[in-house]
């Protein structure tokens, strides 16, 4: 029996997720399209222990899950996070300093609803609310290309990440019958594989950086599960060392925005309260910024 209020995602919305997921890398469309032939992609628009707020790899059967609250939960920390780096360069800017600052954006995000869009979000790890009031409904029907709605295209930035990650796991024969360090070696590699997948061939620097802050977007999701899940002893490991393995190892320039905008929304969604001092370059801003996540979930 359904437990779920209503259903959010429909299954167009759904069908734009999956076309999105071949076309953040057009480059390599044909590919995926050959890897993934023949395999299933579902979507659970009930609430239970199988289908709450989550995506799944099955390598046996080929085939990758997602649930209705996990696309919602993204979809709003995606909005959450977009405002966030929208206020925050205006903010820095007005400062009148050359390089990247933190500004309170606090009153202006308070103004918009965050709170009631971060609170549902975290709520749909573990139960069903009704959605919020005063809250927009994911409207999931711009292509991934098309501009004028940036918060569903973070959002299908994001999806494709994951469900790229959950394809490596297919892709790379991952298997859990080894040892659960092995295991968790396996998430850190379907990261891997999906990140390359995004960005390797793409010889844009816009869209590149379109594309990691997707990735950015869709591991502060998983940051957000952790935060609010108890993992420990689980085959994943921690958010905050997936983020680090991912990010800094890349050969960006030191002012690449995806340094800057991802910067801000991670801090603002998990470190609020701390202070920072203004960073020499931005990306100086986003390694203080994962390294204080390190010092945050670590304890």
């Amino acid at each position: 029996m359904s437990v779920h209020p209503e259903i959010i995602i429909s299954k167009d919305d759904w069908d734009m997720i999956l076309e999105a997921m071949f076309r953040i890398a057009p480059e390599n469309t044909d590919k995926l399209q050959q890897i993934t032939a023949g395999w299933q992609f579902s979507f659970e628009v009930e609430h239970t222990k199988v289908a709450r707020a989550n995506f799944a790899a099955f390598p046996d059967l080929k085939e990758v899950r997602a649930s209705q609250a996990a696309l919602c939960g993204l979809w709003l920390l995606a909005a959450c996070s977009f405002k966030i780096m929208e206020l925050g360069m205006v903010a820095s800017r007005a400062l009148g300093k050359d390089d990247p600052a933190i500004a309170d954006v606090s009153l202006e995000l308070d103004e918009w609803g965050f709170t009631p869009r971060i609170n549902h979000a975290r709520a749909l790890f573990s139960r069903d609310l009704p959605w919020p009031d005063n809250v927009e409904k994911p409207n999931i029907s711009n292509k991934i290309s098309d501009a004028t709605d940036p918060t569903t295209n973070v959002f299908l930035a994001a999806c494709s990440w994951v469900l790229l990650h959950e394809i490596g796991h297919v892709a790379l024969s991952h298997t859990t019958a080894i040892p659960k360090h092995e295991q968790t070696q396996q998430e850190y590699d379907a990261d891997k594989f999906a990140l390359s997948w995004i960005i390797d061939d793409c010889v844009d620097k816009e869209k590149r950086t379109f594309r990691l802050i997707g990735v950015a977007v869709a591991t502060a999701w998983l940051l957000l599960k952790d935060a609010q899940c108890d993992s420990r002893g689980g085959i994943h490991p921690p958010s905050f060392r997936r983020l680090q393995e991912l990010f800094l190892p890349l050969d960006l320039a030191d002012n690449d925005p995806f340094y800057e905008c991802s910067g801000y929304f991670l801090k603002a969604l998990f470190l609020p309260t701390q202070l920072m001092d203004e960073a020499p370059s931005a990306k100086a801003l986003f390694d203080e910024v994962a390294e204080r996540l390190k010092d945050e979930f670590e304890t």
